[in-house]
């Protein structure tokens, strides 16, 4: 990775707030094509991002949900020159994992992969594509109507994103005190942009979201509730007895409460309904009666 001397490095968390409110400043303008490009490449278009390993599916319908239509990603080629490679084939499933994450809302947004030598000839492609007009990949299309204008914007960066005026992204992030990574923050806020449906969708190790259920075993011992990190678990009295109560949209699928739960009484479930991160109240998940032995 490629670490510019001129401005300090942003943390991880710093990248994805701007990422999603330069998302937001391009829409503001009217447009709803992104260009974003590895550091590695010289001169760069768009908005320049330390490494592609950093996206994630949630990060992707964040920007779906700011009304991003096609995210241009260059710099891939290079990842044999830098420490933490993300190549084609990291893109290539991600890209699955989002299609997955996609049938449960409508999402709209393209991913492009673009080497390095296409994007910095467009007037080549420009006549190419009199070849073919009938046939002209969208690609080509996409270098004829959109490049021009981001090119006005090639020079914003990443610190510039998060200065915008208004309400931000970073913001928003700051307001919410939930003990979460700041992709499922960002995820969980789009979730309100989002049109979602109730189609389940499995959880997979690039969207840290998940759901669990729990059975008769469980003696109310609280250790679960004590080793989560986010605060997903909680014990409510209910009379005499206990009730163990999970919050979807604070789950991060860490798995720490089946690992640490001495009678197996929890288990992860498959998949999950987006309808039910949308929710602030917990569901019970089992009642433990006081006179259980």
């Amino acid at each position: 990775m490629n670490q510019a001397q001129e401005k300090p490095s942003l943390t991880l968390e710093q990248q994805l707030i701007a990422i999603v409110q330069y998302a937001r400043n391009l829409v503001a303008k009217g447009q709803s094509h992104m260009v974003c490009t590895c550091t590695m490449v010289k001169p760069s278009h768009g908005l320049e991002i330390d490494c592609h390993s950093l996206w994630s599916p949630l990060i992707w319908a964040s920007l779906a949900a700011e009304g991003i239509t096609t995210l241009q990603l260059i710099g891939l080629e290079q990842c044999e020159q830098c420490p933490k490679p993300c190549s084609k084939d990291d893109i290539e499933h991600l890209e699955n994992d989002f299609q997955t994450l996609s049938q449960a809302m409508p999402n709209q947004l393209r991913i492009e992969k673009l080497s390095e030598k296409t994007q910095e000839s467009p007037e080549a492609e420009s006549e190419e594509k009199k070849t073919s007009a009938q046939e002209e990949p969208a690609r080509r299309a996409f270098f004829r109507n959109v490049i021009p204008s981001l090119a006005k914007h090639a020079t914003e960066t990443l610190h510039e994103s998060m200065a915008s005026q208004g309400t931000s992204v970073q913001q928003q992030i700051d307001a919410d005190k939930r003990m979460l990574p700041v992709e499922n923050k960002l995820f969980l806020h789009a979730l309100e942009k989002l049109q979602i449906n109730h189609t389940p969708v499995p959880c997979m190790d690039s969207m840290p979201i998940g759901s669990i259920q729990a059975g008769q075993t469980c003696t109310a011992c609280g250790d679960c509730v004590n080793i989560c990190p986010s605060h997903a678990l909680s014990l409510r009295s209910f009379g005499r007895n206990q009730i163990l109560e999970f919050q979807a949209n604070a789950c991060t699928a860490c798995e720490q409460c089946l690992s640490t739960c001495a009678e197996q009484a929890i288990q992860a479930l498959p998949s999950i309904s987006l309808p039910a991160l949308r929710l602030d109240k917990p569901r019970p998940l089992v009642i433990v009666y006081a006179n259980k032995n």
